[in-house]
């Protein structure tokens, strides 16, 4: 798979790209890299670089994206500016992020989708901060992906940088680089497995097993009953990702504990927050925008270092 962006080549890339754009005969459809756009569709108009101080136009945003497939995401964070068309979801004190609609003009010709962004500084809105309204101007910081065909902000990487000319500073936090080749002895780190699991078909397994590291961010809560190792089930679910974050995470999903066993009252210590993990197993790109591990197939191999309970 080719991919635009590459470290530090990434914006000087992306400025020749948007050169050549504005040479472009202007299409005549709306979104590139949709189900009805072929990849690399160019709409004249496009300007920026993606940086802070030249921040892309929603339509260069959408021109440098259109380089990239079903599932792939940009390795940098972009700065996108434009007005607010529609809200789909306001941002709210329940989860502190919002998900709406930006377009060079704010007309609904060539939007771009903020999906679950969050708000300035790079934090999650409060009860005191301003809602966001139509008509708004904004700069968008954020890591940037084609979902299934829709160019859009991956979901908890991006954030509002500058809210009608107000800004609370934030900097996004760099994601590892993809490493590992899901061996033993070179496991994948979160991003190379996310990397990895992105590139199966929908509701496709991994032919082989594979070891991914990484440090427990989140464990899954359903139904107020913590998903953690117990005697009910003796699997469990949780998220981990490369710095400990909740950004940028692999579900873990129902998997076994040491050894493929299930865990049960005395077998040994369950999973808390911070804990570094060893898990192999066979992945899925569940309903084709959620890596994972599959429901059964996977265990716990190391936690903390240690690979079998009180060893």
């Amino acid at each position: 798979m080719k991919r635009l962006f590459r470290n530090l080549t990434f914006f000087a890339l992306a400025a020749v790209a948007l050169t050549a754009c504005d040479n472009d005969v202007e299409a005549p459809y709306g979104i590139p890299g949709t189900d009805a756009n072929p990849l690399g569709t160019h709409i004249k108009g496009g300007t920026g670089s993606g940086t802070l101080e030249n921040p892309y136009n929603v339509i260069g945003m959408l021109n440098v994206a259109s380089n990239l497939e079903a599932g792939d995401n940009t390795d940098d964070y972009c700065y996108i500016k434009g007005k607010v068309v529609s809200i789909t979801d306001q941002f709210s004190a329940q989860y502190g992020t919002g998900t709406f609609y930006i377009s060079v003009d704010g007309t609904k010709t060539n939007q771009f989708y903020v999906y679950r962004a969050y708000y300035l500084g790079n934090k999650k809105w409060t009860a005191t901060d301003q809602p966001l309204e139509v008509g708004d101007e904004v700069t968008i910081c954020a890591i940037v992906t084609n979902y299934n065909g829709t160019i859009e902000t991956a979901q908890n990487l991006g954030f509002i940088y500058e809210l009608n000319g107000e800004n609370r500073g934030g900097a996004p936090k760099p994601l590892a680089s993809a490493v590992g080749d899901g061996s033993l002895e070179n496991p994948f780190n979160v991003s190379g497995a996310l990397k990895f699991t992105k590139k199966l078909g929908k509701d496709v397994n991994s032919t082989e097993n594979v070891y991914i590291k990484g440090i427990v961010s989140k464990i899954d809560v359903s139904k107020n009953v913590e998903q953690n190792y117990n005697s009910g089930f003796g699997n469990a679910t949780f998220y981990i990702s490369d710095d400990g974050e909740d950004a940028n995470t692999f579900e873990v999903y129902r998997a076994n504990y040491f050894n493929n066993t299930k865990w049960a009252e005395g077998a040994g210590p369950i999973l808390k927050v911070g804990d570094e993990v060893i898990v192999y197993g066979k992945v899925v790109n569940y309903r084709g925008n959620t890596p994972e591990t599959v429901s059964g197939q996977a265990y716990l191999y190391s936690l903390n270092g240690e690979t079998s309970a009180g060893k």
